[in-house]
């Protein structure tokens, strides 16, 4: 992982972001089930990995990071369920919405000047989702997975301003390792009686996707910050897993986006990517 250049590693860490979307097509698994299995064996692996992350300390399970926790597992419910009701590619490009949210959060959570230019990306965000949905034409589609989609981009822009709030007191990678152990802890009760139901070929999909789609791509982006701007990571991103999930779902599942979600996507994607950039500049 050292070797590999900085720009490549969090390339693909986004390729590997823009992967769990797909489980909700390939596994047949309800979402809480699915979000269990990524929070298990991400755990796991990032346990294992202690040394490895150079961790100096075990993690403080304070209440905020209970919450960050809580925040985690209900954001993967609502973003799967946002794909299983719509497709992968309306999942994921309302998924993107979160730096908008955290925009217009950001002041009231750290009692910062609210900046009124905000609102601006915001209303094109929703003239982008207006386009998506076909509300225009009067002929609304995916306006479930919209909605779900929506929920979740809230709920991980709030778990982000959880992260800013608990990253001054512990490392990223602590961080990640109790939100997850916390998540996984949570929704065990909600799963427990149907495991026994999961087939071998699900299990295998699951660790894949707890080890690799979270723990691995977490570490290479992580590790690329420590070469690459936060502004250059985070725009990589932002515009780039959108894309790449909407292309694997059109490759391996001929899930293809219509006209509306790809105009709409543009303009959604393209106002996060604004945003992205102008708050780090700022």
């Amino acid at each position: 992982m050292s070797k590999l250049p900085a720009i490549g590693q969090v390339h693909l860490a986004t390729f590997l972001f823009g992967l769990p979307g797909l489980f909700v097509i390939s596994t047949g698994l309800d979402p809480v089930v699915i979000t269990f299995g990524r929070t298990l064996f991400a755990a796991i692996a990032l346990l294992l990995a202690w040394r490895l992350l150079g961790l100096d300390a075990w993690p403080v399970f304070g209440r905020w990071t209970v919450l960050s926790g809580i925040a985690l597992a209900v954001h993967w419910c609502l973003f799967f369920t946002s794909i299983q009701v719509s497709t992968v590619a309306v999942g994921l490009i309302m998924f993107s919405v979160s730096p908008i949210f955290i925009a217009l959060l950001e002041p009231v959570f750290f009692r910062e000047p609210f900046v009124p230019g905000n609102v601006v990306p915001a209303l094109v965000v929703v003239v982008g989702i207006v386009v998506m949905t076909g509300l225009h034409s009067g002929q609304i589609k995916f306006g479930e997975g919209v909605s779900w989609g929506v929920a979740s981009s809230l709920v991980f822009a709030l778990l982000q301003l959880l992260n800013k709030k608990l990253g001054r007191s512990q490392s990223p990678a602590s961080l990640v390792l109790a939100q997850n152990g916390i998540a996984c802890c949570l929704l065990l009760p909600f799963v427990y009686s149907g495991l026994p139901e999961i087939t071998s070929g699900q299990w295998v999909q699951l660790v894949f996707l707890g080890i690799f789609c979270t723990a691995f791509a977490y570490t290479l982006f992580i590790n690329s910050m420590r070469f690459l701007s936060v502004a250059v990571t985070s725009l990589i991103a932002a515009g780039l897993e959108p894309v790449y999930g909407v292309l694997l779902a059109a490759l391996l599942f001929a899930q293809y986006p219509d006209a509306n979600v790809l105009v709409g996507g543009v303009i959604v994607l393209a106002t996060v990517v604004y945003v992205s950039v102008k708050r780090r500049e700022g």
